[in-house]
């Protein structure tokens, strides 16, 4: 399973927002950062939500930092008692740990250009922007999503739903990020 990834911030640092996006299911999730966060937290953060979906192979972003620290830095990094090269603090190492926790040498990681036409990549962008801006209220093409309470879980697709072709979150092993909200499917 393929996800794209993306963060958000509204000034660095500022108001931020995380999403990630899988065209093959139609999952979403997505969450805010608060008012008081960078864009590299975004970006780790909607990577280590991805890490914990079930089934992912494919993990895409549009942060060189992201990529290049989930395929070659942090090993590194955390060998080194978590200074960088120049004997530094590495920041976000929060972030760090817990996605070297879950493993991401099990998936791989490609890059895509931020801004530049492609359409999930920009899809995901857009849930970012939005959960930074409005987290209770994110507006897609394809629906309105409105206050949406916080859920532990993912949904699978259900015809008579509220949603069209998706319902609401119901079930999944997955559980979002503080603050953060569930919407879409998944197949195991």
């Amino acid at each position: 399973m393929l996800i794209y990834t993306d963060g958000s911030c509204h000034g660095n640092p500022g108001k931020g927002g995380w999403a990630l996006y899988c065209p093959e299911t139609g999952l979403e999730n997505w969450g805010n950062g608060g008012d008081r966060t960078t864009n590299n937290r975004m970006e780790l953060t909607a990577i280590l939500n991805a890490l914990k979906v079930p089934g992912v192979t494919v993990i895409i972003t549009d942060s060189d930092y992201c990529l290049k620290g989930c395929t070659k830095w942090a090993p590194n990094w955390a060998k080194k008692d978590w200074k960088t090269a120049a004997g530094a603090p590495v920041k976000n190492d929060d972030l760090w740990k817990e996605i070297l926790a879950l493993g991401p040498d099990r998936v791989e990681f490609r890059w895509v250009k931020a801004h530049a036409g492609n359409e999930h990549n920009v899809y995901v962008d857009n849930l970012a922007n939005k959960a930074a801006e409005k987290p209770e209220a994110i507006i897609t093409d394809s629906e309105l999503i409105v206050n949406l309470p916080r859920r532990d879980v993912l949904a699978k697709p259900r015809p008579d739903s509220v949603f069209g072709d998706r319902e609401e979150p119901s079930h999944c092993d997955q559980r979002p990020a503080e603050g953060g909200r569930c919407f879409g499917s998944f197949t195991k």
